[in-house]
């Protein structure tokens, strides 16, 4: 299968596969951290994901304003699934890791 998929069902595959992939390397890199200090990183690793979304996110805005092609209402309402989404699991994120005791995120 191809680095850069066209197709919908490979794109889908290597996205689950991507998935699998760095679910398994995180699991990893968050054994290694002291429970004490597990808040701490699994805050860097959010908002290093949120930095990238985001990145993506304007980069994507920007090239639809170019390109009339991509402003096709179903587009429209896709992406703005795939934002909501983002950041809803964004928001569930932040309030489980809130609910992690103060004393240990400030370690």
């Amino acid at each position: 299968m191809e680095d850069n998929p066209t197709h919908p069902i490979d794109l889908l595959a290597n996205l689950a596969r991507d998935y699998q992939r760095k679910y398994i390397e995180l699991e990893e890199a968050i054994r290694q951290v002291p429970m004490e200090r597990l808040p701490l990183q699994l805050k860097v690793l959010a908002e290093s994901a949120t930095d990238r979304f985001r990145s993506a996110q304007m980069s994507l805005a920007r090239q639809m304003a170019h390109d009339p092609a991509l402003q096709d209402e179903e587009t429209l309402q896709m992406l703005n699934v795939v934002f909501r989404c983002f950041d809803e699991m964004r928001i569930v994120f932040q309030i489980l890791l809130e609910r992690f005791p103060q004393n240990d995120m400030q370690r």
